[in-house]
């Protein structure tokens, strides 16, 4: 793959995230919690299936998959996380 395809694509689905933070959150993308964050990267797994839209139980089962994975790759401690499942 080109640097150019690479760029075209990481600028697509920044244009996504952005898109998906005001449709979901209702708030730009830099300002969403650890927990929000959490929840779109889950949805790129299966975004119909684990949106909160479609089940509310599955994008929180999904949302806290990610905060673990993210305790356990030292990107955020414990405690954040456990605050953000609150």
């Amino acid at each position: 793959m080109s640097y150019i395809s690479i760029a075209s694509i990481s600028e697509a689905v920044c244009t996504e995230l952005k898109h998906a933070a005001r449709g979901y959150f209702g708030k730009s993308a830099k300002d969403l919690s650890i927990g929000e964050s959490a929840m779109l990267a889950g949805l790129l797994k299966s975004p119909n299936n684990l949106s909160p839209w479609h089940s509310q139980e599955a994008a929180v089962n999904e949302r806290d998959f990610v905060l673990g994975r993210m305790v356990e790759n030292r990107k955020i401690t414990e405690e954040q996380a456990k605050e953000e499942v609150k």
